[in-house]
């Protein structure tokens, strides 16, 4: 497999493997979830909104709520808590700071918080585990600060807590998308300059213009900025949003429309051989490496985690 140009519609071009542009010219609809990157790719692929963002519509209110209520805390109400979460990556030795921020939400909204792990493969449940002793610290009662048992790591259980509760913090794109489809207010946080990443492009996409925090210290303002927001206009047309996206797309595979051939079993070898391909850098190919490697091994597993242990301890010392 070798390396060639894909010439975008503005004139410039892409460097890109060849399969890559193969597989692209052989699918039967390609599409993106945001402006910036349809952009990058020169405009040539639509922008559709993430699906997600219709996921409180997949049930009804009743099954939320009873799902809710498997794994809420006693004393905790639905629509009367605060579901707070960060990943490990997302901070820079500041989760005391994010603490702080979290205290003051909760305090002015006048909620107990619930401490819910999203992306359990991040080592969420650690972290937050982390930061409940430094909430408490920092004077939330002990039976106000709580996490889900460790049977709710499911999606829709997971899904239920944020989606009921009073209000979301995070660091979680889903969780953010998830917040939009319940109509609860959210504050990101997802690190200085990030303005066209993916957290708000993705929400952008959908029309919603509220919730994200470049800075760790305006988490508790961003807050309260969305909690003064129309919701439930911003809900109705993210739905809207998301259903017309995914019916194009059902549309689409259901009259099985194919006007190019499909991909040769080479090119999908091609396509694979892609991950065990050299990066440019150094230091991406180690992670790579290792990351590869954990997969199959628990003792470098483990090392992954105690790694990122240590960096949440060095940043609370």
């Amino acid at each position: 497999s070798g390396r060639g140009r894909m010439w975008l519609q503005d004139g410039a071009q892409l460097e890109a493997p060849v399969e890559i542009a193969e597989a692209l010219a052989s699918a039967t609809k390609v599409c993106v979830r945001d402006e910036v990157t349809a952009r990058r790719l020169g405009n040539r692929f639509s922008v559709e909104v993430d699906p997600v963002f219709a996921l409180s519509t997949i049930k009804d209110a009743e099954f939320w709520e009873e799902e809710l209520h498997k794994w809420l805390p006693d004393g905790y109400a639905a629509g009367e808590f605060l579901a707070a979460h960060v990943s490990a990556s997302y901070l820079k030795g500041d989760l005391r700071q994010w603490c702080e921020q979290v205290v003051a939400v909760a305090r002015r909204f006048a909620m107990p918080i619930l401490l819910v792990p999203v992306c359990e493969f991040l080592d969420d449940r650690h972290t937050l585990e982390v930061a409940r002793k430094i909430l408490i610290a920092l004077g939330i009662s002990e039976h106000k600060v709580q996490l889900p048992p460790l049977e709710s790591r499911d999606v829709i259980a997971t899904a239920a807590m944020l989606g009921l509760s009073g209000g979301v913090i995070t660091s979680s794109l889903h969780a953010c998308i998830t917040a939009t489809s319940f109509g609860v207010p959210f504050a990101a946080y997802v690190g200085k300059g990030k303005g066209n990443g993916k957290h708000r492009q993705t929400l952008l996409a959908a029309g919603v213009e509220y919730g994200m925090s470049m800075d760790i210290l305006d988490i508790s303002k961003t807050f309260a900025h969305a909690a003064d927001q129309d919701r439930e206009a911003s809900r109705a047309e993210a739905i809207a949003r998301a259903l017309r996206g995914f019916d194009k797309l059902t549309q689409r595979l259901i009259t099985r429309e194919r006007s190019s051939p499909e991909l040769s079993s080479a090119t999908l070898e091609a396509m694979l051989r892609h991950d065990t391909a050299p990066t440019r850098d150094l230091r991406s190919e180690t992670k790579r490496t290792i990351l590869r490697w954990a997969m199959k091994s628990d003792l470098l597993a483990g090392l992954l985690i105690a790694r990122r242990r240590a960096r949440i301890r060095r940043g609370t010392a």
